[in-house]
């Protein structure tokens, strides 16, 4: 099957449609984003966008749930969507068009005698024409919907290759799990690709590995196949599509392109026309996509497209097999379609999640790739010039290889010294000391901020919709943390022993469970249509996070099991909304919203709102400093010897310490040291300031050493330095308040000033690490360099300790718990929760994992397994 220079056909033309100017017709507009009717509008008004940023700025206000507010912990905050590589969000216009002109002439396909499955195999079919015109395909290639993403792409293509022997395979560094473990699992090799000194993949490195395989290959009478991501899902760097597929087909290889990322924001050419000797080589056998990562493509299928060559193995058996699928069934036998397209598709096809397909790739097209490109370059230097200068902040992949506006960060800590010297005013920023500005050389002794706490504080300070994990890339992942084999064996087999993937429920200081370990970043990105106000926003509120959001670990706590992160006096739960709340009465369809309290108003501007992160930052360390003892419970020692060793992240007791200045105290004093270490340094800030911009820069004064920040804006206009001089008032737990109050609870404080540090968890084995001031060589470009920051403190502070006079809630009792528990497959727990003190917890937190819900979900299984 090895590819040959191919006369790319005549490519698909869409049907010109019917002049309307000779007939009897009516222009239709959506008036507005908030309405559900069309009405009857005149060409003259028909008027098209004055540029191309009026036509984004009707995109982001037509974002169904735009700034949506929302209850958080410090306050009501708006909805900031930054998570557009996970998911695409909805778009008004589009889904009215969908709910007044497709869903009223809605029927099945697979026919056309009844003019509602006519008018819905049309849309259909134009629908695909849209993408199938929308990627240059010809008539060689297929285009097809599939499942929900490319996951299912990459199935389909694999069933239909047809090959007789195992193939040999080669992938990217950057590869999205889905483009890689299908072939892990049918390759007779598997070849991973590296990186060239600008993060991007290696085109020498392609070269040597295909001059090696395309020989074994040949020797072995295999096919060759190579797979690339057009563009990383972790860093949005992008590659050379023509180059790489040139390169591949003059080795007698099949290149397949995964365009998950990259297909939203950039152009998709399945067969390129370009001068030069390559012309007969840039052509692409595969690409695949997700029509749900495009604005506007919630609830949309998977996209492929392929060389009609290659499903040589559906003929005899199709991947979907089914109605609509064949020509002919017998009792005994059955004869396929020949057209593959229709042979791939048997059964009910997602009839509107395509045609919401073809919608959103028309709206792609009537913005121009070159329109959204140029835009997302204009995004990525922006976040250079905005996030360079902080030097806690590391941002993967680096600033030298071409890419989309996507950031995964991780946070670094060293250990700072807190300044006791008194408070700063309530409307100024907190001052970092002399010697906490100075930097330090902390090399192995510096620990990170978990990247789950980074999401959820981005959350819950600034309402930033990001994502904390690996994002599907395994590898790549651990290329970009510094993590080796051996160390990820080592995380392999904490992880597993921990029971991840297994069914059971488990408490928070489940001793063997280890999913906070994990490592991972946090990642955001900007979409094109975001105003350039609202990415300023998302920047400040990554710099202020980087900078500060250590300090904030006190008022947090995390799930073991999970590796979740939340408020300790803060239950998101309680905004959930259920479907099990539904009902129908004369009225109609009837349900029910929680009321959640609001901890305070919502923010009338951004950068109100970072003043107000500004206040919440002197609350909490006043409340960690002001206390007689320390209120964070320490669990240094709650990790076992081999978990201690593979700790990379900072304990909220231990951020607590350092506040108070009693590291000393903690079990485990010393802290561990990070076992890996992203190869990344904090972008400089000796080339921040760019033509147009207004970056905000750290820098020191000479006049006293002091931190102050260097921006083009003026005083007034800089979010990060005062709050307004009319302002009297503060926010405290995301109340607003007067500058007396305090919402601390004595009572509370009293309890945990009892608390015995002798009764603490600790292990037969605790290694002793460096002191927090050893000097430790300087590492491989300067990864670890950051600079110790100390804190003055403010007069307000937090209470995330609630009175115990709980309000009662719906649980399993101890008989139903010991049932359910002893019934499913993992280890047992008890249903009641450990007295160590050094593991105290705030009741709403452990209230809030046994509400209602696990009632309503366990009943039915309780009912099950008494009738066994």
């Amino acid at each position: 099957m090895n590819p040959v220079p191919l006369d790319i056909g005549f490519f698909y033309k869409l049907p010109d449609p019917p002049n309307f100017e000779v007939v009897d017709s009516s222009l239709y507009c959506i008036p507005s984003t908030a309405t559900k009717s069309v009405s009857d509008t005149d060409d003259a008004e028909n008027v098209p966008f004055e540029s191309k940023a009026e036509f984004f700025k009707f995109i982001d206000e037509s974002v169904i749930g735009v700034h949506k507010p929302f209850h958080g912990a410090f306050g009501d905050r708006k909805v900031v969507y930054c998570d557009y590589i996970a998911s695409g969000r909805s778009l008004f216009f589009l889904e009215n068009f969908i709910y007044n002109e497709v869903l009223p002439h809605y029927g099945n396909t697979h026919t056309t005698t009844s003019i509602t499955s006519l008018q819905t195999t049309l849309f259909r079919h134009e629908a695909k024409d849209i993408v199938r015109n929308a990627v240059r395909a010809s008539d060689y290639d297929a285009v097809f919907f599939v499942g929900s993403g490319c996951t299912g792409a990459v199935h389909k293509l694999i069933h239909n290759l047809h090959m007789t022997k195992p193939p040999i395979v080669i992938v990217g560094p950057f590869e999205h799990h889905s483009n890689m473990l299908p072939w892990r699992h049918m390759a007779a090799k598997i070849t991973r690709l590296k990186t060239d000194i600008t993060g991007n993949v290696s085109l020498d490195h392609l070269k040597q590995v295909l001059e090696e395989e395309s020989k074994l290959a040949q020797e072995q009478d295999c096919d060759l196949i190579v797979c690339l991501a057009a563009a990383s899902n972790v860093t949005g760097i992008l590659l050379d599509v023509n180059v790489f597929s040139a390169l591949v087909h003059r080795h007698g290889g099949l290149i397949f392109w995964d365009y998950a990322t990259a297909a939203p924001y950039v152009d998709i050419d399945m067969n390129p026309v370009i001068t030069g000797p390559d012309r007969d080589y840039v052509y692409k056998d595969a690409i695949y996509f997700s029509m749900h990562k495009f604005v506007g493509g919630v609830q949309t299928p998977g996209v492929l497209v392929a060389k009609r060559v290659l499903f040589k193995a559906g003929e005899t058996h199709p991947d979907g097999c089914g109605g609509g699928s064949v020509c002919f069934v017998r009792r005994e036998a059955q004869v396929y379609l020949q057209d593959v397209e229709e042979r791939e598709e048997g059964g009910t096809p997602a009839i509107v999640e395509s045609i919401r397909a073809g919608l959103v790739m028309q709206l792609k097209q009537a913005v121009t790739s070159e329109a959204i490109t140029a835009r997302e370059e204009v995004m990525v230097k922006r976040a250079w010039s905005r996030l360079k200068g902080v030097e806690n902040l590391l941002i993967l992949g680096g600033d030298r290889a071409p890419r989309l506006p996507i950031f995964s960060i991780v946070v670094r800590h060293a250990y700072p010294l807190v300044n006791g010297s008194g408070a700063t005013p309530s409307n100024e920023a907190p001052q970092l000391s002399p010697e906490a500005a100075a930097p330090t050389q902390p090399g192995k002794s510096c620990l990170f901020l978990h990247h789950a706490f980074v999401a959820a504080l981005l959350n819950d300070l600034f309402g930033v919709q990001c994502r904390a994990g690996c994002a599907c890339a395994g590898p790549y992942a651990m290329d970009l943390l510094g993590i080796d084999e051996a160390l990820a064996k080592l995380y392999e087999g904490a992880l597993v022993k921990s029971g991840v993937g297994t069914c059971r429920i488990s408490r928070f200081f489940d001793a063997s469970a280890r999913e906070v370990l994990r490592p991972g970043f946090t990642r955001f990105s900007i979409p094109f249509f975001m105003s350039d106000e609202e990415a300023d926003f998302v920047f400040d509120a990554v710099r202020f996070v980087a900078t500060y959001g250590w300090a904030f670990l006190p008022l947090y706590t995390y799930e073991a099991t999970t590796g979740e992160w939340h408020h300790r006096n803060y239950d998101a739960g309680e905004d959930r909304q259920w479907l099990g709340h539904i009902q129908y009465s004369k009225q109609g369809m009837v349900w029910r919203r929680g009321k959640a309290k609001s901890r305070g108003p919502l923010p009338k501007s951004y950068k109100e709102c970072l003043m107000t992160a500004n206040a919440e930052l002197k609350k909490a360390i006043e409340f960690v400093k002001s206390a007689p003892v320390s209120p964070v419970p320490d669990d240094t020692a709650s990790f076992d010897e081999d978990s201690q060793k593979l700790r990379w992240f900072l304990l909220p007791c231990e951020a607590a310490a350092q506040m108070r200045g009693e590291v000393g105290q903690l079990a485990v004093p010393t802290g561990p040291r990070s076992p890996w270490h992203p190869d990344a340094a904090p972008l400089r800030a000796s080339d921040v300031d760019k033509e147009g911009e207004k970056a905000t820069v750290k820098t020191l004064d000479p006049g006293n050493g002091q931190p102050t920040y260097k921006s083009n804006a003026s005083p007034s206009e800089s979010p990060m330095l005062k709050l307004p001089a009319e302002s009297t008032k503060v926010y405290s737990g995301g109340l607003s308040v007067d500058d007396g109050f305090s919402s601390l609870n004595p009572q509370t404080l009293t309890q945990m000033s009892q608390v015995d540090s002798s009764t603490c968890l600790r292990t037969k084995t605790v290694s002793t690490l460096s002191a927090v001031n050893e000097p430790v060589p300087e590492q491989r470009n300067n990864h670890c360099v950051l600079a110790r920051q100390d804190f003055h403190v403010a007069a307000d502070s937090h209470n995330f300790m609630e009175p115990e006079e709980e309000k009662q809630v719906e649980m399993l009792d101890d008989d139903e718990l010991q049932e359910v528990i002893s019934n499913l497959n993992g280890l047992y727990m008890p249903p009641k929760p450990s007295k160590t003190q050094s593991l105290i917890r705030s009741l709403k937190l452990d209230h809030s994992l046994w509400k209602r819900p696990i009632k309503q979900l366990y009943k039915p299984f309780l009912t099950a397994i008494k009738k066994i």
